[in-house]
């Protein structure tokens, strides 16, 4: 029986499209200068080997002295400039008062942990967030998935885990649980947890 929804963060409760945020900081023609530097070990960040501000300091050591500013504020501020995806929100917030378990769990890095629930409202409503940077684990492995349903008492089979990335999804369903792969598409989740219920 599905009584518990785990939600992916950008792409899912948010957008995340690195070309609009790059482009809320850099001019096009500098985005070929500064986008491997910002994002060269992003997955570092995401997993927590690597402290988020001594790489945005060490980024902007890396550009031309006209970009420093641009990249420093880049790393202050775009974490709080992600549309929410409305949808999602409305049907988090249907499926918490139809009595499903709702959680996040997100890679990021550790200044997400620290913003995402004041940048993101919705999130207080849910009953459990975690983030990889702080307990260095990262989707897809095993034991980001093992890590939420020991932390909050879940079980694998009970839970539909949601996100746009279909490695992902893969992730969790190796783990036991159901798999969504989303594409902003929440009146079509809606029908499969629906499903679900009909069982």
């Amino acid at each position: 029986m599905l009584k518990n929804i785990i939600f992916d963060c950008g792409g899912v409760i948010c957008e995340y499209v690195v070309q609009d945020i790059l482009d809320r900081y850099f001019d096009r023609a500098d985005q070929p200068i500064v986008q491997p530097v910002l994002y060269r070990d992003w997955n570092g960040l995401d997993a927590g080997t690597r402290n988020y501000w001594e790489y945005a300091h060490e980024s902007e050591d890396l550009v031309p002295e006209r970009l420093k500013e641009k990249v420093r504020f880049f790393f202050q501020d775009w974490f709080r400039t992600q549309p929410p995806i409305e949808g999602t929100w409305a049907l988090a917030a249907r499926l918490k008062a139809r009595g499903y378990g709702v959680y996040l769990l997100s890679n990021a890095p550790t200044v997400y942990a620290d913003y995402i629930a004041e940048i993101f409202p919705i999130l207080k409503m849910f009953d459990g967030l975690v983030i990889s940077a702080p307990i260095h684990k990262i989707k897809p492995n095993a034991d980001i998935f093992e890590y939420i349903l020991q932390k909050y008492g879940l079980i694998a089979e009970e839970c539909l885990f949601v996100d746009d990335m279909e490695t992902n999804v893969k992730g969790a369903i190796a783990c036991g649980m159901q798999g969504y792969h989303y594409h902003a598409d929440a009146e079509k989740l809606l029908k499969v947890i629906e499903a679900q219920e009909e069982k």
